[in-house]
């Protein structure tokens, strides 16, 4: 699957300083790259209300994502008390 990231991401992404949680998000994004369709991603959720939004839960953290057609694009992520205000 194609991904694209947006600027927020890249930020939010950027904050991270517990090197446990990159390298979790990091498996996340290597699922995402390497999935053929969207529904393959492991622990992938989509959320309710929009058809081309869906998260994937980090422990603690979101992972906000959007699809459009074959590409994925990365748009938030951040801690599960914060995510559900700005996304979708």
């Amino acid at each position: 699957m194609e991904l694209r990231y947006e600027r927020r991401f890249e930020r939010d992404l950027g904050r991270i300083r517990d090197a446990a949680l990159r390298r979790r998000v990091e498996r996340a994004i290597v699922d995402l790259e390497t999935a053929s369709a969207i529904d393959e991603v492991r622990g992938i959720v989509q959320l309710r209300g929009s058809a081309t939004h869906y998260r994937v839960r980090i422990g603690d953290y979101r992972l906000g994502v959007e699809v459009e057609g074959e590409a994925a694009v990365l748009v938030t992520f951040g801690h599960r008390r914060d995510f559900y205000r700005g996304f979708p």
